[in-house]
This record gives structure tokens, sequence and C-alpha cells, in this order.
């Protein structure tokens, strides 16, 4: 009888030994196949956060450059406005407006807590500019004064409609990864 004690409780220690020796296998599976994807989410944030760098890049530089060139010759970007057919009460107002506005939005660009409203600002600065750009191309203008600031004011309507067109999608696809970090970061705490 100890003979058949011993044979039963070998097969059970055996069996035992095989269901946690498999649970373990499976365990360390599961964590390596944890540990792949966090690697392969790194992956991504990473990818995610070079593109949003080097597209906020590109706008600072954008608005930045814009705003100098309206406030370093002022007296000209206010002929400018004032050829506009709009109210003229309006036109002084964006004659401040948009320089600042500009200055105000390569600073939210710069830090990653407000990049976000950085790039909804940019998408909609693009979107009214281009928007206007387009009704210049459509004739609903008269006089088609270009108000814009250096070397774009020497650009073609054509050619500064693409020009627009280029930094309104680097706006909207900064604004999208912009909001898949953020979602992702949520998810993390």
């Amino acid at each position: 009888m100890g003979c058949k004690k011993s044979k039963n409780h070998r097969i059970r220690v055996a069996i035992h030994t095989s269901i946690v020796s498999n649970f373990n296998r499976q365990s360390i599976v599961v964590r390596k196949c944890k540990k792949m994807e966090d690697i392969h989410l790194k992956k991504d944030k990473s990818k995610n956060t070079l593109l949003i760098s080097v597209i906020s890049a590109m706008l600072i530089m954008l608005w930045v450059y814009t705003a100098i060139s309206k406030l370093t010759d002022l007296d000209s970007f206010q002929r400018q406005l004032y050829k506009q057919h709009l109210n003229r009460r309006l036109m002084d107002t964006m004659l401040w407006f948009l320089p600042v506005a500009e200055i105000c939005n390569s600073m939210l660009l710069i830090w990653r807590k407000t990049q976000f409203w950085g790039m909804v600002f940019s998408s909609f600065l693009m979107t009214v500019f281009t928007g206007y750009i387009s009704l210049v191309l459509l004739g609903f203008f008269e006089k088609v004064p270009c108000s814009c600031g250096g070397i774009l004011k020497n650009l073609s309507w054509t050619a500064h409609f693409w020009f627009n067109v280029t930094f309104l999608l680097l706006s909207l696809i900064g604004t999208y990864y912009t909001l898949i970090d953020i979602k992702n970061l949520k998810k993390e705490v």
C-alpha cells in the first residue's frame, strides 16, 4: 500500500509540476508580449513626438517670421491692410492683432502642455488665410493686396495658396497626432 501511495503521490506531483511549469511558461510569454507591446508603443510615441516636434518647429518659424516681417515694416503692412475692402476700424485692430496672435501662437507651440492649442490655433489661422486667398483666386475682390510679410508677399497668388494649403495640412496633421499623444498619456495615468 505504501507503494501505491507513493506512486499516486508521484503522479499528483508530476501533474502539479507540469501545470505549474506550463503556467509559468505562459506567464513568461505574456510578460514578454507585454514588454514587446511596451517597446512597440514607445517606438510609436517617439515617432509621434518627433513628428509633432518637426511640425511645431516649422510652424514656429512661419509664425515668428511673418510676425517680425509685419512688425519691422509696419507702415507697409498698414497700407496693405487699408487697401482691403473691410471696415477701417477692423483694419486698425488687425494691424496689431495679427502679429501678436502669430507670436502668441508660436509660444503655444513651444511647450508640450500647450502644443495642442497651438496646433488648433495654427489650423484656424491657416484656414482663414487660405480662405482669403481662395476668394482672391476666385475673383471676389477688385483689388487684391497681400498684407503678408517678407518673402511671402513676392509669391504669386497660386503659389501662396499652395504654400498655405501645405501649412494648413501640417497644422491639421500636428493637431491629430498631438491629440493622439494626449490620449496615450491619459491612458498611462
